[in-house]
């Protein structure tokens, strides 16, 4: 997935659903981009130090992708 690419391609690559924690994650991770609609994913189980995937869109494309550590 590539920033760019429409945002019904790349949703359709994803989990369905998006975490339980998400609250969580978004406190963690780096300014979501104004105006865009992000979705929040981890890597294995939600627990401490695990690798989190945010994917954010704004106009149908993908305006940003970022992993970071949830603490």
């Amino acid at each position: 997935m590539r920033v760019g690419d429409s945002e019904s391609s790349v949703r359709g690559r994803l989990p369905s659903g998006e975490s339980f924690v998400k609250a969580a994650l978004k406190e963690g991770g780096p300014a979501e981009p104004a105006g865009s609609v992000c979705a929040w994913y981890v890597s294995s189980d939600g627990k401490a130090d695990e690798d989190v995937l945010r994917f954010c869109f704004k106009d149908g494309k993908l305006a940003e992708k970022v992993s970071y550590r949830m603490k």
